[in-house]
């Protein structure tokens, strides 16, 4: 029997993970693990990545709840990726998978970064790879998996992702179906009190001591999710429906009325409004009309305060559903989406070196700051803008790269690189042998070159 080729799309949430998959209709989604490692509770990816070593775990993935002793986490998913491409004949070891990772695992240090996900990102690849027998695995922030999902007309895309532990906002510059990041910030949704509102509510504090009773608390918050949209709307307009349970009483514990909830959602509205509002303040490109909000916690008040903190600069909210990570994961795995990471364009320097007896102008491609050997000699001092040149997501001629600020160069030899950045085109690095470095920040625009009168 032939092997099958497939495409996953996933998303391991704190509470629920998503699983988009070629060739078979609608997403699947089933609780996320739970672990509680002597050291604190572990929700999602970060528990999967760190359970091999943990004390106790309930639920993998929704699959084979019951017999945990079964095998390492790793083989457990193999057989839930198994199960959702649908066939035993699948080659898993061909099958191409993107995991949507937690945005807070961003690397990056200050204005700048060197790829889109750090080490934890690093370690949930490995483990679907080495563990699950995927060869063809690739983490993407999953704020921008929504965005590659929503495929928006070209221009800056504000996300915004309020999940059960976590607010992020995000700006991807869309362009020709390829999204790239331009900034993103995030929050913990305790900050708000949120999680600590409802486990009150529910009486939950009476067991506290249950590692599972918040997870269990949220697993039902978005098993009632519909319901909660529906009795939400109706209590905006109807007094008697803020008496109405939104979550049933069950293993989290009692019920939660709308009128409990949208109190909660009121102070979470306001944490949103400010995680949006920093991201606004710093990002200096123009928004798309629409911002899209997404996740668990985007009902009542909470799309109306992401779009007021946009300050005028965007002028509606879409709400997605909390899959809409997972779909564009899976489109991004079936290459009907690009998701850029790192630094995508490339940069480089024109200059004039003396070839075969002769002065020429060259333009010298740089490399990424993961790689800076690419060697340049200033003989006098420099005051002002550097000649540097860009070519958009790598693609086309190389145009003049807008610059930010002056800058002063001493006479030596540097070696130089391309850097991310959280706004505009990137930036140069230029590492003197001796001295600091020097961060050359680019600008927005990369206008057309010139051209030559014919």
């Amino acid at each position: 029997m032939s092997e099958v080729v497939a495409a996953l799309g996933l998303d391991i949430g704190s509470v629920r993970t998503k699983a988009a998959t070629a060739g078979r209709t609608g997403l699947w989604h089933q609780p996320s693990l739970v672990v509680d490692t002597g050291r604190g509770l572990w929700f999602g990816s970060a528990a999967l990545t760190t359970a091999p070593g943990a004390t106790s775990y309930d639920r993998l993935l929704g699959a084979f709840a019951d017999s945990p002793e079964s095998g390492l986490p790793g083989r457990m998913l193999g057989e839930y990726l198994r199960w959702l491409l649908g066939s035993r004949n699948v080659a898993l070891s061909q099958a191409r998978v993107v995991v949507a990772a937690p945005d807070r695992w961003m690397a990056g240090d200050g204005d700048t970064w060197p790829s889109a996900v750090g080490a934890e990102g690093a370690a949930l690849a490995e483990l679907v790879a080495r563990l699950a027998g995927v060869e063809s695995v690739r983490v993407v922030p999953g704020s921008q998996c929504v965005a590659a999902g929503v495929l928006p007309d070209d221009g800056a895309l504000l996300v915004c992702d309020v999940g059960a532990r976590t607010v992020t906002a995000a700006v991807y510059a869309c362009e020709s179906g390829a999204t790239r990041l331009l900034d993103v910030e995030y929050a913990d949704t305790a900050a708000s009190g949120l999680p600590a509102r409802l486990a009150e509510a529910s009486r939950a504090g009476a067991s506290a001591g249950d590692p599972l009773r918040w997870a269990a608390l949220e697993n039902e918050r978005c098993v009632r999710a519909d319901r909660a949209r529906i009795v939400l709307a109706q209590a905006a307009v109807r007094e008697r429906y803020r008496a109405t349970p939104v979550c049933l009483p069950g293993r989290h514990g009692g019920a939660i009325t709308a009128d409990v909830l949208v109190d909660a959602l009121d102070a979470l509205a306001e944490l949103v409004g400010t995680v949006v509002g920093r991201l606004v303040a710093r990002c200096a490109e123009p928004l798309l009309p629409d911002i899209v909000v997404t996740g668990g916690n985007a009902l009542g008040p909470v799309p109306a305060a992401a779009l007021a903190a946009a300050c005028g600069r965007a002028s509606s909210a879409r709400v997605v559903p909390p899959t809409a990570a997972a779909s564009g994961a899976l489109l991004i795995a079936t290459g009907r989406a690009r998701a850029l990471d790192g630094f995508p364009h490339e940069l480089g320097l024109a200059i004039r070196r003396v070839r075969c007896g002769l002065l020429e102008s060259a333009v010298l491609p740089v490399g990424e700051s993961s790689t800076p050997d690419t060697e340049i000699t200033v003989p006098d001092d420099h005051t002002g803008p550097l000649p540097v040149r860009v070519r958009l997501n790598r693609e086309g001629d190389w145009r003049p790269a807008e610059a930010v600020t002056p800058v002063d160069v001493r006479p030596g030899r540097y070696r130089v690189c391309a850097m991310g950045r959280r706004a505009g085109l990137g930036a140069l690095l230029l590492r003197p042998e001796n001295g600091a470095d020097i961060v050359y920040p680019l600008g927005l625009r990369a206008p057309e070159p010139a051209r030559s009168a014919p």
